[in-house]
């Protein structure tokens, strides 16, 4: 079998994986690449060669991209599936989700014109009102739910939307 090493990481890195999640990234593979992998890993399996946990450490403390950043590297027929799906939710989750990215005028090119109108009119319908009365609900919900005993000077109360570390 002609490997490449590249595939031959990516088959130690499938044999340290437990089997659930092996599967789940072989069936995420072209099948071309499936056949040469389950090869690959029948061959460490028949040659008795232990699973190794530390060949995953590195992928499991590597600082993962942000969504909006995983968004940024789309490329073409991913932007008209993208455009697809927002126009399914809507102008307002659109506009919240588009604000301020460096993509959008991409996604925008995918969308069609009478979703782009809707994302127009709802740009200027002021939708940070919406997310304004939310946030000061949220609020009024936790002022009221801070006891008065024990709320000493300089304690802070939490917002729902907040995680602590």
């Amino acid at each position: 079998m002609n490997a490449t090493a590249g595939a031959r990481r990516a088959a130690l890195l499938l044999h340290a994986m437990q089997p659930a999640d092996r599967q789940w990234v072989l069936a995420a593979l072209p099948a071309a690449q499936v056949g040469a992998l389950r090869d690959m890993l029948a061959e460490l399996e028949v040659l008795g060669i232990p699973p190794d946990d530390a060949l995953l450490r590195p992928l499991a403390e590597a600082p993962g991209a942000t969504p909006a950043e995983r968004l940024a590297r789309l490329s073409g027929n991913e932007w008209q599936s993208l455009a697809r799906c927002l126009q399914d939710e809507g102008a307002e989750f659109t506009c919240r989700l588009l604000a301020g990215q460096a993509w959008r005028e991409v996604l925008l090119a995918h969308c069609d014109e009478g979703f782009r109108s809707r994302l127009a009119s709802a740009m200027h319908a002021a939708p940070s009102a919406l997310l304004h009365r939310a946030m000061c609900e949220a609020a009024l919900h936790a002022l009221a739910r801070r006891s008065p005993v024990g709320a000493g000077r300089g304690r802070r109360w939490r917002l729902p939307w907040r995680q602590t570390p």
